[in-house]
């Protein structure tokens, strides 16, 4: 019989980052989520199907001048309006470390 265990992940951290002309814009999040690979062995009534969430928010954004390493904070709407537009990529972003907190 397998052994059913359930990883969360609460306020992990993440960045993702891209070039436009002399700056790097860096996109920081926090991410919390879990994954549940589901229970697919044992009686029928008992099994059910894996499934994940992975929720990612805004912590903050800035700039960096690249030439001289100069960070810039960047305004909140700015940031926020860059989350929506990078988004997509923002999910496929690995996450910065594995604090996990692990049920079974």
């Amino acid at each position: 019989m397998g052994h059913h265990h359930v990883t969360r992940t609460w306020n992990t951290t993440g960045c993702y980052s891209f070039e436009v002309g002399p700056v790097e814009i860096l996109i920081h999040f926090t991410s919390w989520g879990y994954n549940d690979p589901g229970r697919t062995w044992g009686c029928p009534d008992d099994r059910y199907p894996p499934e994940s969430s992975d929720e990612r928010a805004l912590h903050y954004a800035e700039c960096v001048i690249m030439e001289t390493g100069e960070r810039i904070p960047l305004d909140d709407q700015v940031g926020a309006d860059l989350f929506t537009w990078k988004e997509k990529e923002i999910y496929a972003s690995p996450l910065d470390d594995d604090r996990d907190d692990d049920r079974d």
